[in-house]
């Protein structure tokens, strides 16, 4: 109960426009958020990497409280913060790894559906596009 109160002083302060309530949020979150997504793609990102993601996070949660301003959040800030950061981190991975896919295989563009695929030329071929 005294989490949720907390939790709701601060999304209160921010919609009033307190920009101290920001910095603390900022302050009080970025270590154990970066911290989570270091232990989860580390190997993937950079640590600035992951202060960026950190900084985007933060924005994000910031614009829907002032969208919405019925928001209720029903975990900790610390919890929803880490939530945004994951799913756009795996986002963000699972389109690197295609990438990767695709340029080992020699392509400059990622083909776009599997008819696409059997069309692009591989390295050396000449295209029949020319």
């Amino acid at each position: 109960m005294v989490k949720e109160t907390l939790v709701n002083e601060l999304l209160h302060r921010i919609r009033a426009g307190e920009e101290s309530a920001i910095k603390e949020l900022y302050r009080t979150y970025r270590r154990p958020v970066v911290g989570t997504l270091y232990q989860k793609f580390g190997n993937r990102f950079e640590i600035s990497g992951l202060v960026d993601e950190f900084q985007e996070c933060v924005t994000i949660l910031y614009e829907k409280i002032m969208l919405n301003p019925d928001l209720e959040i029903k975990c900790s800030i610390k919890s929803y913060l880490i939530r945004i950061g994951i799913s756009r981190l795996s986002a963000r991975n699972r389109h690197q790894q295609r990438w990767l896919t695709y340029s080992q295989l020699g392509h400059d563009v990622a083909p776009h559906t599997v008819a696409d695929a059997t069309q692009v030329p591989g390295p050396g071929e000449a295209s029949h596009l020319q």
